[in-house]
């Protein structure tokens, strides 16, 4: 748990980041402890959100690119949203890592800002254990299966947990493709090839403990630093879904690329927020803006399926050599996962949930 000093430099910290942040944007929020609104009266009529009577400001902040379809599409559910409150709520996004990212967002959520935090459930594992084990690997073999978890009582329980520990998920079901390995010259088709990688891997345990129990070296370190350290040579190669290799181009990067399809993550990608801010919104709002994005997330999913294909045949066209999922010794990887998972929280307990969700 943070110290109490943490706790005063972050929300310093934020009430800076949040003042300076964005040039563009429309002015920013001002320090936790009191959620942003706007001098502007609230408009007459009966409409979602007509209880507010100051417009509420939100920034939701992703280190996804503003190109991406995922950010396109969150930007026109925000806008649904301020047009079914009559601008009560105003969503503003923060795409590319522009502030609060990691650590910083999620202090930013448990201090009660009026911040989103587009991110997988288990960056907040450190508070929500449970988060974590959601995001097992080998857990899910599709989007699907999460969207088919998320129906059941199991689920909705450990979302409940989530909010008594402070962080609420709006819609946890997204998913944008299963997460491979690209390496210089590695082909990768069972657990004791992973012992020629020195790859890029997020830092985060579960990416952590998993890499290490495949044997392979990795840095754990954010995207563009990986970036770096694959162009001076110290990796070669980065752990990833297809969709970021193609349309980061990190390949080009390589002199012999491999992709390898050992599909070892296939996990939800959730809007979060702090449940103290949360609660703050009338239960109107709260509604909207969970179907917003619950709709939201099932379009990701249906492109994310419908594009993973093509992302492949682009790497392919490139020059990359693709080694497909089924030339590759899967139990074998599972095997090893399972063993990165025996210290998660219940890990047992919600892979049997899952299981008999998707009626295994």
């Amino acid at each position: 748990m943070k110290k109490a000093i943490s706790m005063i430099l972050a929300g310093t910290m934020l009430a800076a980041m949040l003042a300076g942040c964005a040039s563009s944007a429309p002015a920013a929020a001002p320090a936790a402890s009191a959620p942003a609104e706007t001098s502007a009266e609230a408009p007459a009529g009966d409409f979602v959100g007509s209880s507010l009577t100051k417009v509420q400001e939100i920034k939701e902040v992703t280190t996804l690119s503003s190109t991406d379809p995922a950010v396109q599409r969150m930007i026109e559910a925000n806008d649904r949203i301020r047009e079914a409150t009559n601008g009560m709520i105003d969503i503003q996004m923060y795409a590319d890592g522009q502030m609060l990212v990691g650590a910083e967002g999620v202090e930013a959520m448990k201090a009660g800002s009026a911040v989103f935090v587009w991110n997988d459930p288990l960056t907040l594992s450190n508070y929500v254990p449970i988060y974590e084990t959601i995001c097992a690997p080998y857990l899910y073999s599709s989007s699907a299966d999460i969207e088919k978890f998320a129906e059941s009582e199991e689920w909705a329980a450990y979302m409940k947990e989530g909010d008594e520990l402070g962080f609420h998920l709006i819609a946890s079901t997204a998913n944008f493709g299963a997460r491979s390995v690209i390496a210089d010259g590695v082909e990768v088709r069972s657990v004791e090839d992973c012992k020629g990688l020195n790859i890029r891997v997020p830092n985060e345990s579960l990416y952590i403990n998993s890499f290490e129990a495949f044997g392979a070296s990795y840095g754990a370190m954010g995207w563009g630093d990986g970036i770096t350290a694959i162009q001076t040579g110290q990796l070669n190669g980065a752990e990833s879904t297809a969709q970021r290799v193609v349309t980061s181009g990190v390949y080009e990067l390589l002199k012999k690329p491999v992709f390898s399809e050992i599909k070892w993550l296939v996990a939800p990608s959730a809007l979060q927020v702090g449940y103290d801010f949360w609660k703050t919104l009338p239960e109107d709002v709260q509604q909207l803006i969970t179907e917003e994005y619950e709709k939201c997330c099932h379009e990701m999913n249906v492109y994310s399926m419908e594009a993973e294909e093509d992302y492949i045949q682009q790497l392919i066209d490139a020059g990359v050599t693709v080694i497909r999922a089924d030339e590759i010794d899967m139990a074998g990887f599972e095997a090893a996962a399972a063993k990165a998972c025996a210290n998660m929280d219940r890990y047992e307990e919600v892979k049997a949930a899952v299981d008999k969700a998707l009626g295994k």
